[in-house]
């Protein structure tokens, strides 16, 4: 007994220390900070994304509220001020080599205040690199650069801490701050990856501007590809430079876990030709981080209608009813194809007429064609395994939740 509850402690502690760890994840305001500390770092965050530059250098957004991406409409003007007032601190940098330096700059927009602090890291140790018998300072550290633009809310609106200022927070992880000169030279470059990540992470719909939060990961040199965590729902979109170009906010996202399905068609059984309504209820259990695909099983119930005349000459309805499992995998890709390919077999419920005897099964492959479309082959087996014929179903997504 005491060795369960020392070891349900133990699982307790690390489960809570995962959990501040998560929460982390973002700013939060706390008393414990200083003036200082709030002078130069947002005080509440929701958004963070971050793009990935070439050789190891990273740019970060950090904001409030999506909406604020507007603060940073004409990011190229914003940097150029920041490098004209950093030019008068020339003296304040570090002189070794090696160190490394964070600089802060703070403002609020519409006001001439600038607030800067810099601050110096003497390198742990020294470091050397030996190129044909020169030998020289070896920098490993990298730079940060962290501008902080407040800006006062419209319609009175209040931030949630105590003043009524939205931050919009760029930090630069950079080799040597002063390559921030050579990414300006790249004229509309980095406006070009805050315009994309403006546009990946856009709601669909009406969000809480408290509660909402965004992860984005943007790697414009790497895949072309970024990812976004909202909450606990991912969302995946492929080429989203492109997509920023044309205005086009390219989510696809976790499906819900259960979903229902309906589907209508027409098939082939032996020599006559039935309708088919289908209705089904799938469930995703897992779905790819990076190929967009989504692994699913789903059972439905298939009623084919066929049409008969009887002796009398008068038409009636023979109804023979399926039950399906099936199993196989939604793909999505970035071109919007949408591919469901399933494996299913079915089982007859009620036979109707003279097309099945005794204990029928089916076995079936669905096929998506141009995304609305599902051809399916089959082949039944009826009156216990001793007749065997195939058949062939074409049917339509009247519902279906692909996204």
């Amino acid at each position: 007994m005491r060795k369960t509850i020392i070891t349900l402690l133990i699982f307790l502690v690390g489960l809570s220390n995962k959990m501040v760890a998560q929460q982390n994840d973002y700013y939060t305001y706390s008393h414990d900070k200083s003036r200082t500390y709030y002078n130069f770092n947002a005080a509440w965050v929701n958004h963070k994304h971050h793009v990935y530059l070439k050789k190891g250098e990273q740019m970060t957004i950090e904001l409030f509220d999506l909406k604020d991406y507007d603060i940073l409409g004409n990011i190229d003007t914003i940097l150029e001020g920041y490098l004209r007032e950093i030019k008068l601190f020339k003296d304040s940098f570090p002189t070794t080599p090696s160190a490394n330096v964070r600089i802060d700059y703070s403002y609020i927009v519409d006001q001439e205040i600038k607030k800067i602090r810099i601050t110096k890291y003497a390198p742990s140790g020294n470091t050397y690199i030996d190129v044909n018998g020169e030998v020289s300072n070896f920098k490993i550290e990298q730079d940060t650069i962290r501008i902080l633009i407040n800006k006062l809310v419209a319609n009175g609106q209040k931030f949630p801490i105590d003043h009524s200022y939205h931050p919009a927070q760029i930090t630069f992880v950079l080799n040597n701050y002063n390559n921030l000169e050579t990414l300006l030279q790249q004229k509309g470059k980095l406006q070009s990856y805050i315009d994309t990540m403006a546009i990946a992470s856009r709601p669909k719909k009406e969000v809480d501007p408290y509660s909402y939060k965004t992860t984005l990961y943007y790697h414009p040199f790497d895949t072309g590809t970024a990812f976004a965590m909202e909450r606990k729902l991912l969302l995946y979109t492929r080429d989203v430079e492109q997509e920023a170009k044309n205005n086009i906010a390219g989510f696809y996202s976790y499906q819900p876990k259960f979903s229902v399905n309906l589907d209508i068609g027409a098939g082939l059984i032996r020599d006559k030709i039935g309708t088919l309504g289908e209705l089904g209820l799938q469930y995703v259990f897992h779905q790819s981080r990076n190929d967009n695909y989504r692994n699913i099983v789903c059972l439905s119930v298939s009623p084919y209608l066929l049409f008969e005349k009887n002796t009398a000459g008068q038409y009636g309805t023979n109804d023979n009813w399926f039950v399906n499992a099936e199993v196989g995998t939604v793909i999505k890709n970035s071109t919007s194809m949408v591919k469901r390919e399933v494996i299913g077999i079915g089982y007859l419920l009620k036979p109707n007429g003279p097309y099945f005897q005794k204990n029928t099964y089916k076995l079936y492959f669905n096929f998506t064609f141009k995304n609305d479309i599902v051809i399916a082959p089959e082949v039944y087996f009826t009156d216990n395994f001793h007749s065997v014929f195939p058949g062939i179903t074409v049917k339509g997504f009247l519902n279906r939740d692909l996204d």
